[in-house]
């Protein structure tokens, strides 16, 4: 769903055995097919090769009923959903700021972050202090397939701000429960 090789959480070396792997594969191939056209841009720009661009399919996220289970307390407030992994490039800090901006104009709404900690705690650490005492974001931690259904449901918008990703599988969850406009 991206270039491996241009993730922060790689050293000078990794991203170089990355770009050079990635390279090796694009060009011994007939026919590249990717998932977005973001990606077949990148594609285009770094390799000199065209790619045909296919969009993954969704199954639909089942129903969640008033028996789910919430780990975390997510009020009857508006909330706005990142659903994913925390890791930089999906660009967490910047949504958090914009919400921060947001609660200058109204404070009617909440943040809800979900998604699984990453293996490396300083970008987590960082977005933690980075929205600390704001009792309106709400760290979730890991969403099983009904809290994930129930989240979206629920939700008056789900975000994705990633650098790399041309497709997010999160909004296309979003989609799938009928959550587009």
């Amino acid at each position: 769903h991206g270039l491996d090789w241009q993730r922060d959480k790689w050293n000078w070396f990794e991203k170089k055995i990355f770009y050079a792997v990635s390279k090796f594969a694009v060009m011994q191939n007939d026919n590249l097919v990717v998932v977005s056209e973001k990606l077949a841009n990148d594609i285009a720009k770094y390799y000199r090769r065209s790619a045909t661009v296919i969009r993954p399919g969704m199954p639909k996220l089942g129903k969640a009923t008033h028996k789910t289970r919430m780990k975390r307390q997510v009020t009857t407030k508006s909330y706005i959903l990142y659903l994913g992994r925390i890791t930089r490039e999906k660009n967490i800090h910047l949504l958090v700021d914009c919400f921060k901006q947001l609660q200058k104009l109204t404070n009617k709404y909440q943040l809800v972050i979900a998604g699984a900690r990453p293996n490396t705690n300083s970008y987590y650490e960082f977005l933690q202090k980075k929205s600390e005492r704001n009792k309106n974001i709400i760290w979730f931690g890991h969403a099983s397939r009904q809290q994930k259904s129930w989240l979206h449901r629920n939700a008056i918008l789900t975000t994705s701000l990633s650098s790399l990703e041309g497709l997010s599988l999160s909004l296309l969850e979003s989609i799938s429960i009928g959550k587009y406009s």
